[in-house]
């Protein structure tokens, strides 16, 4: 099985995160995909535990993972679907946060 070297991490502006680190880094990098979302830090991290098997360090770099080519393609699926539990665990700890301050208000 064929292996690459990949980043995952968050970016405002993908291809001028991808020219910094390709100085950083002293190679060329190529953006395989990018996925747009409001939650970002929480997806990254979500990722991060999702290929945490495939993770390595490098000169102390890190969010660097060793992933099967054959994943690439299905990147923005497991994206998707890793967004939507996140998104949930975010709405059950608003709601529990907003049932809280009810508690605390004497309105239940």
């Amino acid at each position: 099985m064929e292996e690459g070297v990949f980043k995952i991490g968050k970016a405002n502006d993908p291809e001028d995160r991808r020219k910094l680190l390709e100085k950083e880094y002293g190679c060329r990098l190529i953006v395989c995909d990018t996925y747009p979302t409001v939650v970002d830090y929480s997806l990254e991290r979500a990722l991060h535990r999702h290929f945490r098997r495939f993770k390595f360090e490098r000169d102390g770099r890190r969010e660097l993972f060793t992933v099967p080519l054959d994943m690439v393609p299905e990147f923005s699926v497991l994206a998707a679907e890793l967004e939507q539990h996140v998104l949930a665990a975010a709405t059950a700890r608003l709601e529990l946060e907003m049932l809280r301050l009810e508690l605390e208000a004497g309105r239940c």
